[in-house]
């Protein structure tokens, strides 16, 4: 069962432990939407029916019209928690800061990651599973994944002084934002992904690459990917993704 919630209060990784221990998929909304919007999302996705592995549940951005709502298991994301916690060099003391929201598919993927130990999370002016309501950027800070609008504005608000490293995705990273984080000392990865696909292509600074594990081909100006962070599908209206002998 699809639960939907929305929220980003100091108690959501709680929540979302609830209730994914239960077995039911959570589905973060997002405050911005329209309440007509999110109503009817809430009761598509309340008589879905699911994949038996159905984990997760996120919206796309909605850039083409209302939000889709994406499904896919634990293991889609779980595949690639070892990469991105080796390029956001997350140790145990590793906080990642989360300037988008919660219903975000890169933020609720940093959520689902810290649920499985990876960095702890801070979105916005709330550390999750810390000390509640403070400075977004405070002094613990020691990672960043949000999008290139978000990382211009800590550069200009002043890095926090544990910050190392910044994965970058949702849009186009430009080289000259690039250099002025790492002129501050960052480590920056930017990525190409979709709320569908998750990870599918890394740069690291010399040019995209497939993401580890991930294939990629450009049949016709398409790109597909063999990827194992393909997700399940959507609810509802079909959408862009489509799957043809394993690749997608």
């Amino acid at each position: 069962m699809i639960v939907p919630i929305v929220g980003d209060g100091p108690d959501l990784l709680d929540t979302l432990r609830d209730i994914r221990e239960a077995g039911d998929v959570p589905l973060v909304g997002d405050r911005r939407l329209p309440a007509a919007h999110w109503s009817a999302l809430a009761a598509l996705a309340a008589e879905a029916e699911l994949p038996d592995d159905a984990a997760w549940a996120t919206l796309t951005s909605g850039s083409s019209g209302t939000p889709r709502i994406v499904v896919r298991s634990a293991a889609s994301w779980e595949r690639s928690f070892g990469v991105v916690a080796a390029l956001l060099d997350a140790g145990e003391d590793a906080v990642v800061s989360l300037p988008a929201p919660p219903s975000a598919s890169l933020t609720l993927f940093s959520l689902a990651h810290a649920l499985a130990g990876g960095p702890r999370p801070r979105l916005e002016g709330l550390t999750i599973g810390g000390s509640g309501i403070d400075d977004p950027m405070a002094s613990d800070v020691t990672c960043f994944h949000g999008t290139p609008p978000a990382l211009r504005a800590v550069l200009d608000a002043g890095p926090p002084p544990r910050l190392r490293t910044a994965l970058v995705g949702g849009s186009h990273l430009d080289a000259a934002l690039r250099r002025r984080a790492e002129a501050a000392g960052l480590r920056v990865t930017a990525y190409y992904g979709a709320a569908e696909l998750s990870f599918v292509a890394l740069d690291t600074g010399e040019g995209l690459t497939p993401f580890p594990g991930v294939d990629v081909e450009v049949r016709d100006g398409v790109i597909w990917v063999r990827s194992p962070f393909v997700a399940s599908g959507y609810i509802g209206a079909a959408g862009p993704l489509r799957s043809e002998d394993g690749w997608s």
